[in-house]
């Protein structure tokens, strides 16, 4: 049986004391907000939706009810899912008496002969607006193919049900030591995202790109800014910036949220295969990596991948994946910027 507690209002920069007491011992709560759809097909989203809820009850994790978090999202007018503001995560947390806030993305879906899909997921803690796990999957159909052509995924529902699954996998661990770890990360520059320009013919590029920086971060163990509550700051002050920044709000960002080091860019180009034999994925975007405090710029660099940038002998080590090239090009920029650099 599981018990919410009642819990005061929750002002900024407190720590959160939302919580569940659950005599069945469920540990965690969270509320999953709808997932953002960057596909442009609405079957994505009746797909991977009910593959995550299911996923996360079968984790025993406390996830607030649909038809509550509708209600809460009307009332309090929160219209975009795909970033969170401070304001807007902690009327949710208090409203649901959850922990964490879950988002997520739908970055590519493609279902035919050959079905490709990717998604982008991260947990918030509405206190601080701490990105306490993420992670970012794709994988085509092919990818699945072992010796002689066995193996291949051939449909979208059992390449969905692969993905989140292996999304999900290391979920429950991350969010039991997430105070650790973000403990562990603080002693370091806390890192926030301006959401990246989109220059490509993909309308939501900037976005997917955004979201996979966030989930690398996050594997690299790099404090990281809910990119909701930079957009949030950024809108209090009238202003929207997109692959670019002035000195004024690189400022905010450090004197709100304790931000030391902010990155965007630009996204040229993410072009999938187009399902075809002969066809693979490409990618090209660009960026700046920036001190916070100062404006100074410490980096900057340019990416351009092609699925067969790998291949070797017989076309095997080639990438299928628009998501996983996207992925495998995004960690590369922040390479090569220095970001993972302690």
């Amino acid at each position: 049986m599981m018990t919410a507690l009642a819990i005061p209002a929750l002002g900024r920069g407190e720590r959160s004391e939302v919580s569940i007491v659950d005599t069945a011992g469920v540990p965690i709560s969270l509320a999953l907000l709808p997932l953002a759809n960057y596909t442009g097909t609405a079957e994505a989203t009746d797909i991977f939706t009910p593959l995550i809820s299911d996923n996360l009850k079968n984790k025993n994790i406390g996830l607030a009810d649909p038809d509550s978090l509708s209600l809460e999202l009307r009332k309090y007018r929160i219209r975009s899912t795909a970033a969170i503001g401070q304001d807007d995560a902690l009327k949710l947390a208090n409203a649901l008496r959850v922990e964490y806030i879950m988002l997520g993305s739908i970055n590519v879906y493609a279902p035919g002969g050959v079905p490709e899909a990717g998604l982008s997921m991260r947990v918030v803690r509405p206190s601080d607006m701490a990105v306490i796990w993420a992670v970012s999957v794709a994988a085509s159909g092919r990818d699945y193919t072992k010796m002689l052509g066995l193996g291949e995924v051939t449909s979208i529902e059992e390449l969905a049900q692969r993905l989140v699954e292996k999304a999900l996998s290391g979920l429950v661990p991350a969010l039991k030591t997430g105070d650790n770890r973000t403990k562990e990360n603080e002693t370091g520059k806390r890192h926030a995202l301006v959401m990246f320009d989109n220059l490509s013919d993909n309308n939501f590029a900037g976005d997917i790109i955004t979201m996979m920086a966030v989930s690398d971060l996050i594997e690299n163990r790099i404090a990281t800014l809910e990119p909701g509550a930079a957009i949030e700051l950024f809108r209090q002050n009238g202003e929207y910036p997109r692959g670019e920044i002035d000195k004024s709000l690189l400022l905010k960002l450090n004197e709100k949220f304790g931000v030391a080091r902010v990155i965007t860019g630009s996204v040229d180009l993410l072009r999938p295969s187009g399902g075809t034999e002969a066809g693979t994925p490409e990618v090209e975007l660009g960026g700046r990596y920036l001190d916070a405090a100062t404006g100074k710029v410490l980096g900057a660099v340019e990416i351009d991948r092609r699925g067969t940038d790998s291949e070797t002998i017989f076309k095997l080590g080639i990438t299928y994946s628009l998501g996983q090239l996207a992925q495998d090009a995004t960690h590369n920029f922040l390479e090569k910027l220095h970001v993972f650099e302690k």
